[in-house]
């Protein structure tokens, strides 16, 4: 039964995969790229003060 789930949980994650990458492909594409540069810029700059 373990062995079921298994295969189970594996099946839909491959299912689910290309589903979540076109629906996150498709909110980059909705963004404006300038926005998602500056979030960018934000997110390692505040990684390189926190040095996280």
């Amino acid at each position: 039964m373990k062995n079921l789930s298994k295969y189970l949980y594996r099946t839909i994650a491959l299912f689910s995969l290309p589903f979540l990458l076109s629906s996150v492909g498709l909110f980059i594409s909705m963004i404006p790229k300038g926005e998602v540069y500056i979030f960018f810029d934000s997110f390692f700059y505040t990684r390189k003060t926190f040095k996280i």
